[in-house]
């Protein structure tokens, strides 16, 4: 059939296919009586050979699949044919060369266009049959200039071989989305790109690829690759690793869809206008700031006994390394978290909540403070915090005894208990009042009660002590028995102790 348009109308057409990838009107090919499973559907009648690629420059139908011939030697039977099979590496032909004939087939060979058909056709012979079948060679040139248009066709099989050595896969793929604080605005990149840092399109095209991008299984967006393959789109970052899905849609494939033929006469076809959907996984990490407070369940323990505590975290997702230290002895209640740590812990948390802190038992007196520091995760900020003052005190002794063997003295002389008083691990201003109860008439009757108060003997100690406390009665009228009771009143860090009532002495004239 000799084409009905000049060569000029033409090469206008199909420059314009080539700059938006936009198919032209397809021009029906006159028919030929041929079997349903194989016949020509869009292209060029040229002249007659017996050979595959002989009387017919464009696209096949079999079946319901369009599909392009791949072995132009073959005779130019007609044939059904078996169901399509994967081919990555076509025998004789390295894998570029198949999957840069994939490439055509999938972004061309469904034109609506006969012209682009017919270059299709001459892409994929020059491709996987070379030799003769090359775009520039004089049979090329012969077999084309058949159809009237054979310089445009020529020229867009260039392009298409061009462009397929470029563009064709296969393509590496990922999703990423920018690490940025919960409630942000985040940057979600979809990457569909070959080994040259180029993507799936051709160039010109108007938008690439489609994109939906679903983030956290409930909200899509869309998004078009560019030329380099990357398309973004942007989410609301929720809090913690939130999963992402992209479908990427019709993407050009890296392998033939080749379909055998029951006749072994007849050429293979390949078919056309297949695409893949690739889906791409990723995670969206929106970063949270955490807070720990740490809560003393006592304000002070004795030496020996744990330090109790617990500590709260709020705004952690996921599960993170927590480390402990207990800092001190302090003097005063402002305590600080540095220096070298008296203790050390660490665990492993998972989520917010209150949590106790590990046991402790000061030796010493005075003020220790807990620290500790949350190394935070790839969605939790690390955060730290020192408690408050805890303070530990240690109990003290005071006991009194009878000085000497004298149970009896005389008016104006001195008497009084022996007093150690023990227990001081530090340094610490103290008052030990000695109180004297008395006179008694009755031995047995004699008690340490206010009524019967004679004198406050007061001393000041600041470490443990023993030392002998002593008073006079001069007045006659005041024998009897005397008995005492010595008390340390409390400081910061030694609790007060008293002595029991007792150590009577007998005062005579």
């Amino acid at each position: 059939m000799k084409p009905t348009h000049t060569r000029p109308r033409q090469a206008v057409a199909l420059a314009a296919v080539l700059l938006t990838g936009v198919s032209l009107g397809s021009v029906p090919a006159t028919a030929q009586a041929a079997r349903p499973e194989s016949r020509a559907e869009l292209g060029f009648w040229i002249h007659h050979t017996p050979h595959a690629d002989g009387n017919w420059v464009g696209r096949y139908r079999v079946g319901r699949q369009l599909a392009y011939r791949t072995q132009p030697r073959k005779s130019n039977v007609e044939s059904t044919y078996h169901r399509a099979r994967r081919v990555t590496h076509v025998s004789g032909r390295g894998r570029a060369a198949t999957a840069r004939s994939a490439w055509v087939l999938s972004t061309y060979g469904g034109t609506s266009d006969r012209t682009t058909a017919a270059a299709v056709d001459v892409a994929v012979h020059a491709l996987l049959s070379r030799g003769r079948w090359r775009v520039g060679t004089p049979y090329t040139a012969r077999r084309t200039n058949h159809t009237g248009v054979g310089r445009v066709i020529r020229a867009y099989a260039k392009t298409m071989l061009r462009q397929s050595k470029h563009r064709r896969g296969p393509f590496r793929t990922t999703v990423t989305a920018r690490r940025v604080p919960a409630g942000d605005q985040t940057t979600v990149t979809v990457r569909v790109q070959n080994k040259r840092g180029l993507g799936p399109v051709v160039t010109g095209q108007q938008r690439g690829l489609a994109v939906h991008v679903t983030y956290g299984g409930g909200r899509t967006k869309t998004a078009y690759l560019n030329n380099h393959g990357v398309g973004r789109v942007y989410f609301r970052a929720s809090a913690g690793k939130t999963r992402i899905v992209a479908a990427v849609h019709a993407v050009p494939d890296v392998a033939l869809r080749l379909r055998r033929p029951s006749n072994k006469a007849a050429s293979k076809v390949a078919v056309a206008g297949h695409r893949r959907t690739l889906r791409l996984h990723g995670h969206g990490l929106g970063i949270s700031t955490q807070t720990l407070t740490i809560t003393n369940r006592s304000a002070s323990v004795l030496v020996g006994h744990p330090l109790r505590g617990t500590y709260h975290v709020t705004g952690l997702t996921g599960r993170e390394t927590v480390d402990y230290a207990v800092y001190g002895p302090f003097t005063t209640a402002a305590t600080r978290c540095s220096g070298t740590a008296l203790k050390t812990a660490r665990a492993t948390i998972a989520g917010n909540g209150t949590r106790s802190l590990p046991a402790w038992n000061p030796a010493r007196t005075g003020y220790y403070a807990w620290q500790i520091a949350a190394r935070g995760n790839s969605t939790t900020r690390p955060a730290s915090a020192c408690g408050t003052a805890y303070l530990t005190q240690k109990n003290t002794t005071t006991r009194q005894s009878r000085s000497g063997a004298a149970h009896a003295v005389k008016v104006g002389h001195a008497f009084g208990p022996e007093i150690i008083v023990s227990g001081f691990d530090r340094p610490e201003v103290h008052t030990v009042y000695t109180r004297v109860y008395g006179p008694f008439v009755h031995k047995d009757k004699a008690r340490c009660s206010r009524g019967r108060l004679l004198r406050t003997l007061p001393t000041a100690i600041r470490k443990n002590k023993r030392w002998r406390q002593t008073t006079v009665v001069n007045r006659a009228g005041n024998t009897g028995y005397y008995v005492f009771r010595t008390t340390l009143d409390a400081g910061t860090f030694m609790r007060g102790s008293h002595s029991g009532c007792g150590g009577a002495i007998r005062v005579t004239r």
